[in-house]
């Protein structure tokens, strides 16, 4: 299916860290600085403002469409490697740690993502990796490695909605949504946190959910740099369940690209909050697609 073929080989390296090899001239390293990011954001913003070719406040509006188009655009980096930490923290008290390191890329066309993740620490967990194909025309499919199970598993389409190793953070999360499959609606115009936001309205055509598991969407997306800064996600009998916000953005390319280093996703009902931060992070660098791979899950690549 989506492993290699006999006449397709990834190329592996001795130690984890060189399977990934690195194009010099090619090859732009951003180290995120966490204490640079404000100053970044706010210089970058002033000057090439997502929505510039609209007229601010007059009768020229971008349409709903075009808004989610652009958010989801804005955010497509080329390859990115990096590390996370995974905190989720339970109404009694009980809180996780998971540290991750991950790899993404987008598909040939620009629009397809490919990613996989492998925890590095976080007791059971650690050893366990998960596996997102998602490519424009086809249908995407997910695979889960746990050490227990001792050979990956596909999650099926109706899992999706299962939280990311045991977070509020779902599967169907690291799936872009078909915005052919939404009814989109602009609601207006929002601050959130002190940043302006078109606020829009997004309710699946298929009853049974999106891709996450969720019925409508609520979200507000900055005018700034069309990321999203909170989303309101609805269960599919109406009712609010989840709340996403983005807490820093900085940009991690010469192209108008950005990257959320930091998310917080509250379960209003169990009260249950995942905290997810991103480090180390490094764009341009060059891997095989043959890397992204059920069969390369259970096995130390990087």
């Amino acid at each position: 299916m989506h492993g290699t073929s006999s006449n397709v080989k990834p190329r592996l390296h001795k130690r984890r860290r060189q399977h990934i090899s690195r194009n010099s001239s090619r090859t732009q390293r951003h180290q995120v600085r966490l204490q640079l990011a404000c100053v970044l954001v706010a210089g970058l913003a002033l000057v090439s403002p997502a929505f510039a070719d609209f007229e601010d406040g007059g009768s020229l509006v971008p349409d709903a469409r075009t808004i989610w188009e652009r958010s989801l655009a804005a955010q497509r980096v080329g390859t990115v490697r990096g590390e996370a930490v995974l905190r989720t923290v339970r109404r009694s008290g009980h809180a996780t740690r998971l540290d991750i390191s991950f790899v993404a890329k987008l598909d040939s066309n620009g629009w397809g993502r490919l990613l996989v993740s492998r925890i590095e620490s976080g007791g059971p967990l650690q050893g366990s990796s998960f596996l997102t194909l998602d490519k424009q025309g086809a249908p995407p499919t997910q695979w889960l490695y746990l050490p227990a199970l001792g050979s990956p598993r596909r999650i099926s389409a109706s899992s999706r909605g299962e939280g990311y190793f045991g977070s509020e953070f779902t599967h169907g999360g690291f799936l872009q949504p078909r915005l052919e499959d939404f009814e989109i609606k602009l609601l207006g115009q929002e601050t959130v946190g002190g940043t302006p936001c078109w606020k829009i309205e997004a309710v699946p055509k298929n009853l049974v959910g999106d891709a996450a598991g969720h019925g409508k969407l609520l979200m507000w997306i900055r005018q700034d740099n069309a990321v999203e800064r909170r989303v309101l996600y609805y269960d599919d009998t109406g009712r609010p369940s989840k709340v996403m916000d983005a807490r820093e953005v900085i940009p991690v390319a010469d192209d108008g690209k950005w990257m959320v280093l930091r998310r917080r996703m509250h379960n209003l009902r169990s009260e249950t909050v995942s905290f997810v931060s991103f480090r180390n992070i490094e764009t341009g660098v060059d891997v095989d697609d043959a890397f992204f791979s059920p069969q390369h899950l259970s096995m130390q690549l990087w």
